[in-house]
């Protein structure tokens, strides 16, 4: 009898052990913090408008959708989230650092504008490079298991671009909206594994002309940037 006690009281001290480690084991169920790492591809289109006197001011873009850019990221991200069942819902903010750049070399516009003898202008050169994105997002998601969240997030991102056109170089920032889907999932006790994907479309930015090359009548030229960037990260995450 005694032996039949024991191997009860033994089974119901591991249920409730486990219970319990199940209940702390939802990821993002309350406050978190977490690292990631990634790769992540951007597109930087411009539409540059020559500032000529002449009356057939002249602007070109690039014929193939912009400048192709790819590249590391790496960062941190906290939020805080609530468990309701089996939904979740909560908010998150990141920062995130990136090596995503692209230097396309010597290459050649074509200059429409009459009055300035010229049929192309060469760059002799041009690059673009994401180095830093801060945002905020919320969050909703389904818990496939008990350690599994399955999310989907949206919200805005603000992201520091440094442009060079022609040797003439400079710094610009631009905001945009983010959208993503992602899964977290518990490896043990409090500490989960993450990955996700987010798309950023930003908005169009006007970015004043380049060193020299300002926006002032006569002189220089008007430059507009269109990007985006999908970007991928992976990983851990505490919840306390």
């Amino acid at each position: 009898m005694k032996k039949r006690n024991s191997w009860f009281f033994g089974l119901a001290a591991a249920a409730v052990l486990v219970g319990t480690q199940t209940a702390q084991a939802a990821p993002a169920d309350g406050a978190y913090i977490g690292a990631h790492g990634g790769f992540g591809t951007a597109i930087v289109d411009a539409t540059v408008t020559e500032n000529e006197t002449t009356t057939n001011q002249s602007s070109f873009s690039f014929s193939d959708g912009g400048l192709g850019m790819d590249g590391g990221s790496f960062g941190a991200f906290m939020g805080y989230g609530f468990r309701m069942d089996s939904l979740y819902v909560g908010m998150e903010v990141d920062s995130s650092w990136s090596e995503i750049q692209i230097d396309p070399g010597t290459f050649t516009v074509a200059d429409t504008a009459s009055g300035d003898g010229a049929v192309a202008d060469p760059v002799t050169a041009a690059s673009a490079e994401l180095a830093f994105t801060g945002g905020v997002s919320g969050r909703l998601g389904f818990y496939t298991s008990p350690g599994t969240l399955v999310s989907l997030s949206g919200g805005l991102v603000g992201s520091q671009f440094d442009v060079m056109w022609d040797n003439q170089a400079e710094e610009y920032w631009d905001v945009g909206t983010r959208y993503g889907v992602g899964i977290d999932t518990t490896l043990f006790d409090g500490v989960s594994l993450r990955l996700n994907w987010h798309y950023v479309d930003f908005y169009d930015a006007s970015v004043f002309g380049i060193g020299s090359n300002n926006e002032k009548t006569g002189t220089g030229m008007d430059v507009v940037i269109e990007p985006s960037m999908s970007v991928a990260h992976l990983g851990l995450m505490y919840t306390f």
